[in-house]
């Protein structure tokens, strides 16, 4: 405890300026800190500062409190420096009673310098080369001005950040100073030293054996001869890191010759193991009991090729065969290969289907964005229940897109967009011609620091020149943990339209229970207008590091609905 003998340490702003003020209470620690000011973000500053000062002493007593207050004037001076209050006067004053130590402080923080003059040097090579344009506008525009700290430290180090990432790790502002004209109006001085200028040189890769070193690096975003940019240096490290090709991962700069310019990049690797394997058994609603097995190889040869092996089987008759040979390209970061091939037999309430899938994909990233457009040949027989068997081959292209943001808004913690395109025809080889599309978009709304709204919708559609000759697994179903909660899996369909919304409040008790409240609607029919199914209920979440578990307890409002329906699913964490 900070607080040994007195059990409570009370500070009292009252900050005096002679207009209006706002009161603002905060704790820090064992102290309970109440200002009073007109000037918020000076508060703020106060209380940051205060937080790091008074962390620094084990005790506080009678005996050391006059010391430790004479340190805390000082860092209230500094705080309202910032926002340019030079000369505030300080009082301070303390009493203790009852094991309580109340200190009063009375701060007249005094009138704000302002800035009448700019002697600002920054080499002109730089300014068009860097970019530093709209910097230089943002630092006259301070002229003329009331004096902000924070502001003029924000831009200077946004001038460092881009000079620095175009060959100038070593740039500092030598000389950043004020000169007062008079006590309430100063003049800035600011020069850049650029110090010396250097380029990435060779990458030399030790101790990989899996991988070829051209390999290893492509994974950079520079090349020999690029400027240095040390942000780009780490950004190498993390790419390779989560690659998955190597348990360490270390990559610094050598030989910082003044001479040369040129400066080597050693990469230092442990390799990963090729071979992993996974195993997992359960229970879903959808699948039932049943297992899994997966087996990787990762790196299947020098060049970063990996082949994967998936298989799947559940007591509803789910048997799922998968295969994956991933090819990466010459920029594995950007663009990968993906050939697969699938065998499939499937129970779908409404009849059973066995099918084979053979793709080639590829996949290319952008910023946010992740797409991949691919080409199928697919068979399937269908054999739906109360009616005639029949096969169905299609051969057909096949984009998806992905857009996905993460703490994008301080009002949204986490979007998503998906969108899925396929068509057949029967003059391209396939057995019926048939368009199919799905769009799916996600958002989670912060309502406070543990009250979450998460928004879910899903449509889907499909049109055919045969209809009845449709693969069943590739029509809409809905019904289910994963779409309307409250009623049976596959409950509704098949059809040509698919309408999934969920609206989900959710709480959470503690970093590993969520819970939620909710209302679903969808259906999955012939008809696109047809009356959304509803169900309304409760749940919560075990979040674990790699996976959570959802339980929901629902009430479909049909009329044929079950009064209750207990439900989980098993769904991976990002």
């Amino acid at each position: 405890m900070m607080v040994r003998k007195y059990l409570i340490l009370l500070i009292v702003f009252s900050f005096c300026c002679g207009s209006a003020v706002a009161t603002s209470k905060f704790v820090i620690h064992d102290f309970s800190i109440t200002l009073q000011s007109d000037v918020k973000k000076a508060n703020e500053n106060i209380v940051n500062g205060l937080k790091n000062y008074f962390s620094r002493f084990e005790d506080v007593d009678p005996n050391n409190i006059e010391d430790i207050l004479s340190g805390s004037k000082r860092n209230v001076q500094k705080s309202l420096e910032v926002y340019g209050y030079f000369s505030p006067n300080i009082k301070i004053s303390h009493r203790h009673t009852n094991n309580k130590i109340f200190v009063d402080y009375s701060v007249l923080k005094g009138q704000q310098v302002s800035v009448v003059g700019l002697d600002i040097s920054i080499p002109s090579k730089v300014v068009d080369k860097v970019g530093l344009k709209k910097d230089l506008n943002n630092l006259y525009a301070l002229n003329n001005n009331p004096y902000d700290g924070i502001e003029l430290a924000k831009i200077n180090d946004n001038v460092l950040d881009k000079v620095r990432s175009t060959g100038y790790p070593f740039a500092e502002f030598e000389e950043a100073s004020m000169s007062f004209v008079n006590p309430l109006k100063i003049v800035l001085k600011l020069k850049l030293n650029l110090n010396q200028y250097y380029e990435f040189g060779d990458i030399i890769i030790k101790n990989s054996k899996a991988l070829k070193t051209s390999f290893i690096k492509s994974y950079a975003n520079f090349k020999p001869g690029d400027p240095y940019n040390s942000i780009l240096l780490n950004q190498f490290q993390k790419d390779l890191v989560s690659s998955g090709f190597f348990d360490e991962v270390t990559v610094h700069p050598i030989n910082w010759n003044t001479q040369n310019k040129r400066v080597p990049i050693v990469v230092d690797v442990e390799d990963t193991k090729p071979w992993t394997r996974n195993y997992t058994v359960g229970y879903d609603d959808k699948y039932h009991f049943g297992g899994s097995v997966g087996y990787k190889i990762k790196p299947y040869n020098r060049m970063g090729h990996s082949l994967e092996f998936f298989l799947r089987l559940a007591t509803n008759d789910y048997i799922q065969l998968r295969t994956n040979y991933i090819v990466p390209s010459a920029r594995p970061l950007e663009r990968i290969y993906l050939f697969a091939s699938q065998i499939v037999t499937q129970n779908l309430v409404a009849g059973e289907a066995e099918s084979a899938l053979l793709t080639a994909a590829l996949q290319q990233r952008y910023k946010n964005w992740l797409i991949i457009p691919g080409f199928n040949m697919f068979i399937e027989h269908s054999m739906p229940n109360n009616e005639s068997n029949y096969t169905t081959e299609l051969i057909y292209p096949q984009i998806n897109v992905l857009y996905k943001v993460k703490y994008p808004y301080q009002w949204l913690d986490r979007f998503s967009f998906g969108a899925s395109f396929m068509a057949a025809s029967e003059q391209m080889l396939s057995g019926i011609s048939m368009d199919r599309m799905i769009l799916r978009s996600e958002g989670v709304i912060p309502i406070s620091e543990r009250l979450k709204l998460h928004l879910l919708a899903n449509f889907g559609a499909l049109s055919s020149s045969s209809l009845n000759d449709v693969p069943l697994s590739l029509k809409f179903f809905a019904g289910g943990p994963d779409s309307i909660r409250g009623y049976s899996y596959n409950e509704f369909g098949p059809g040509r339209y698919e309408k999934n919304l969920s609206y989900e409040l959710q709480y959470s008790l503690s970093s590993l229970l969520d819970t939620f409240v909710f209302v679903d609607q969808g259906n999955a029919s012939d008809a696109w207008d047809n009356k959304l199914k509803s169900s309304v209920g409760v749940g919560m979440m075990l979040n674990f590091k790699v996976i959570g578990l959802k339980f929901s307890l629902a009430h479909g409002l049909d009329d044929d609905a079950d009064p209750f329906k207990l439900q989980f699913t098993v769904q991976s964490m990002d």
